[in-house]
């Protein structure tokens, strides 16, 4: 948890998965478009976390809105579209994060349990 950071909404266009995780994480505000979320959410990021050939007009659109931007890896599938995508954001003065979340992998959070733990580390 960062204090004072909450996640205002969530969006998948597959129905089951988003009540379940608006369950999970206690989140009600639920979209199946994701331009209408940002139009109706105050936002101050998102976090694109969808396939690879998604993101561009993804990462466009959120860029139109005057949203900052995280997305996951891969960024893209073509060389073209990561440049398009960069302008996007660098056109609309925001910033523009890359990232793989490999933190929640199962291996990784072995890893980090045994070192608190105390066991190694």
């Amino acid at each position: 948890m960062i204090p004072g950071a909450q996640i205002k909404a969530l969006c998948d266009r597959d129905g089951s998965k988003l009540a379940a995780a608006g369950d999970a994480f206690g989140i009600d505000r639920l979209y199946k478009d994701a331009k209408e979320m940002v139009e109706q959410e105050q936002l101050d990021f998102v976090d694109i976390v969808t396939t690879a050939p998604t993101h561009r007009p993804l990462v466009e659109m959120a860029a139109s809105q005057g949203l900052h931007i995280v997305c996951q890896k891969p960024f893209a599938t073509e060389l073209d579209d990561a440049r398009a995508m960069v302008a996007a954001v660098k056109a609309a003065g925001k910033t523009l994060m890359v990232h793989e979340n490999f933190r929640w992998q199962s291996a990784v959070r072995a890893v980090i349990e045994t070192v608190r733990s105390g066991r190694i580390g």
